[in-house]
């Protein structure tokens, strides 16, 4: 962590290791005020030589605590004293202890689950609060760390806040590796070095076997789980529904295991009747069924996050038909405490915090809630997911996983329930839902592909998508849903391209443009190469960053081919300056978060290093897979080849020929959409060849360096030889080629025959690139 950055922002999925890292963190400060070498080890984190005081909490009660203190810094300060409070409600500390304390010595803050409040209005008091303690002075020693889900974060939460923040990636495929071999061996001491690798290597394998339990365990948390649960069965489930019922059962089981052993144990839970009776057994399956009605009702009965006290497992126990209705209410009452105890100290579902109980992760929480709902007759169900659909943030991941287990157990009706959720989602053109009614429908499909339903929502889309080219909005969520259909698709492996072989010349630029960089046109003979049906994606460039494209010199230069460049210098000052991806990637509009939109924010050495990364990683097989010659080499496009990709033969005006440009042909500063679109999202804007977005969007990058008088020079040529064959302008000059013109860009930028330039180490949030592909 920079020294610099006394307060931060670290966002990342459920389980992803947020509240873990924070955890380890204050661990770490607490060790280095006792240790002899604190120094060094607070040196980890950026500290310094001002050693801080650690102070972790979560913030599930400063929703419930505002109202009854205003002041935002006494309502954290209440949070953090309620949060230690042991199980028989001793304070560890007073909350006027820690405010004192801040103002006295170096304090760091640990607020772990901004997400957790789920009123907008207490998380816009939270990040007032940390921006107010930061900015007045008074703490000039006080550090805070604060934790959330992506969900809660919006675009006015950042700019109240005004301070650094950090996504935590998923975990790459090394460091699953890693984990696993390093998990087994821990926890098997018995086994001999050779069998623990086995093992390890047997789990790594089902991993691959198994897409629901690949994407799991990206997840630190469910990678734990999933790791312990392939060991007891030698197998994992197939759909994310299931892996999360097997995840739940392991957590129950682990507990009751012996420690320190992999194994099933069983647990006994009894509640008292009254005392002329007998207790009453409750099993796995008994305590599962309580589990998901407390989870659904849990979620129903509030927004805000809810705390199973007594009181609200009493009155769940009133409803439940596991329990006789003549037990007594004392009995209830003592019933519904020792329920909450075991599950927090013999099954781990549960966990005791700041007073009362939660569960141990809200994953959990969902799955079980959706499990509930997916019990319930058709009709409740409809009734209850069309009050859902009124809070759809609130509900999201719950109907998600609901549709999950429709896959498995009700595809018919599943199939109407997507189909109406879609139309909804259209006829009130409402964002969000668009949203989700794709994302259910992956859930949906996970077992199995059903194409006949993933084309229906995909016409359905597609037809409102280019429908709404006057309601930029509405145009722009269909397209992203389409995204998180895959479709287009696109394999980073063998990307979608199309050939071209031109048999005779092609007339490169315009005899009559107003444009001197234009004239004079020449003819020019092209070798056959490929070229991108899109321009590279976030989803493919995303790959290059998990293979540490960033991090490894080999992809930064390229001496020994037609297209050669070196880019070490670059390389490293990029390592320098600690910069590991592209401009913009974490912006909303334009970075990861949206897969099939164009990478942007991308210098021209990071495109070239792109192509030579694809060609040393894919080049080889993708030429052996189809049958061609060895070896071919991704890189950027030519000048040339761009153009004729653009204007072909009968050297049209716009890619798509000669007819105006319009709303509905590119995306332009007359879109009014003012971001990146999904690729492909104007089909009438394609060539005839079936290349999209040539024109707008994104400006691409080419190859050649930038000359205005680089056309006069090939027509001399073409006075001495007829024509110009594969014309690259070698790139030596500073400024490259652009090429397409832009979503923020002037309509003239888009004619087929436009030349731009721009600094190679540039990074602008309205270029790109697209690749050609040829033999080497």
């Amino acid at each position: 962590m920079p020294q610099n950055t006394r307060c931060h922002l670290i966002i990342g999925d459920a389980g992803s290791g947020k509240s873990t890292a924070s955890r380890y963190i204050a661990l770490r400060c607490f060790q280095a005020l006792q240790a002899p070498d604190a120094r060094k080890l607070a040196s980890e984190f950026g500290i310094g030589n001002e050693l801080p005081l650690p102070v972790y909490l979560r913030l599930e009660d400063f929703g419930k605590l505002i109202d009854k203190y205003p002041d935002g810094k006494c309502c954290l300060c209440e949070c953090a004293a309620n949060f230690w409070r042991q199980s028989d409600q001793t304070p560890l500390f007073m909350a006027n202890q820690l405010a004192v304390t801040m103002e006295q010595q170096p304090v760091w803050l640990f607020l772990d689950g901004l997400d957790e409040l789920s009123n907008p209005a207490h998380r816009l008091k939270l990040v007032q609060t940390v921006r107010g303690l930061v900015e007045s002075g008074q703490y000039p020693n006080l550090r805070i760390t604060l934790t959330s889900r992506p969900a809660a974060i919006t675009d006015e939460l950042l700019n109240e806040l005004n301070l650094p923040y950090f996504h935590l990636l998923e975990l790459e495929p090394d460091q699953v590796d890693d984990f696993a071999h390093r998990y087994f061996a821990a926890n098997l001491h018995k086994e001999t070095d050779s069998e623990v690798k086995n093992k390890a290597e047997k789990f790594l394998n089902a991993l691959q076997d198994v897409p629901a339990a690949q994407k799991l365990a990206t997840n630190p948390l469910l990678l734990t789980v999933i790791s312990v649960l392939h060991y007891k069965e030698n197998k994992l489930p197939e759909s994310r529904a299931d892996l999360y019922d097997k995840c739940i059962e392991q957590l129950m089981a682990q507990k009751a295991a012996t420690p320190g052993k992999l194994e099933t144990g069983k647990i006994e839970f009894k509640y008292p009747r009254e005392s002329a009776r007998p207790s009453i057994d409750w099993k796995h399956t008994e305590i599962k069924e309580m589990l998901r009605d407390l989870a659904f009702h849990a979620f129903e009965a509030t927004e805000d996050e809810v705390f199973l006290t007594p009181d609200f497992v009493l009155e769940r126990f009133r409803h439940s038909e596991q329990i006789a209705p003549e037990v007594a209410n004392a009995a209830l009452e003592s019933a519904a405490q020792e329920f909450l105890d075991n599950c927090d100290r013999h099954i781990g579902i549960l966990a005791f915090r700041g007073g009362h109980y939660v569960f141990i992760h809200r994953t959990f929480q969902e799955y079980l809630a959706a499990h509930w709902l997916s019990l319930e007759p058709p009709e409740e169900i409809q009734k209850l997911l069309a009050q859902m659909l009124q809070q759809p943030a609130h509900w999201r991941e719950v109907i998600l996983l609901f549709f999950n287990r429709l896959g498995n157990t009700r595809v018919k009706w599943g199939d109407a329930l997507i189909k109406e959720l879609a139309n909804i989602a259209l006829n009130q053109q409402n964002p969000e839902l668009i949203q989700l009614t794709t994302r259910c429908l992956a859930e949906f499909e996970e077992s199995q592909q059903r194409y006949r339903l993933h084309e229906d929502v995909k016409i359905l889309l597609e037809t409102r998508r280019d429908q709404s080219h006057q309601n930029p909005q509405l145009f722009l969520t269909c397209g992203d849903a389409l995204a998180l259909m895959h479709e287009p698709k696109i394999l980073v492996n063998d990307p979608p391209m199309i050939y071209l072989k031109p048999d005779k010349p092609f007339m490169m630029g315009l005899n009559k443009s107003e444009y001197d960089k234009e004239r004079p046109a020449h003819p020019v003979q092209l070798s056959p190469f490929w070229i991108g049906q899109y321009p590279v994606t976030n989803q493919e460039f995303a790959e290059f960053i998990k293979a540490r494209g960033y991090e490894t010199e080999k992809y930064w230069f390229d001496d020994k081919s037609r297209f050669p460049f070196d880019a070490r210098d670059y390389f490293n000052k990029l390592k320098k300056d600690n910069r590991n991806t592209p401009g913009y990637w974490l912006d909303e509009k334009f970075g990861r978060i949206r897969p099939l939109a164009p990478v942007v924010g991308v210098t021209w050495y990071e495109a070239m290093a792109w192509c030579r990364w694809w060609t040393l990683t894919f080049g080889e097989k993708w030429a052996e897979l189809h049958g061609h010659p060895k070896p071919v080499q991704m890189r950027l496009p030519t000048e040339a080849e761009w153009e004729f990709a653009a204007r072909g033969f009968d050297e049209r005006q716009y890619p798509w020929g000669n007819e105006p440009l319009a709303l509905e042909r590119a995306n332009y500063d007359d879109s009014k959409i003012e971001q990146t679109t999904t690729v492909g999202s104007y089909p009438t804007g394609k060539t005839p060849e079936e290349i999209f977005d040539l024109a707008g969007n994104v400006w691409e990058w080419c190859y050649d360096g930038f000359d205005e008088k680089y056309y006069e020079k090939c027509q001399k040529k073409c006075q001495k030889k007829g024509v110009v064959q594969d014309p690259v302008n070698a790139p030596k000059e500073l400024a490259r080629v652009l090429r397409g013109g832009s979503w923020g860009g002037n309509p003239i930028g888009l004619r087929a025959a436009y030349r731009n330039r721009d600094d190679p180490a540039d990074r602008d949030y309205d270029v790109g690139f697209r690749c050609s592909r040829a033999y080497a």
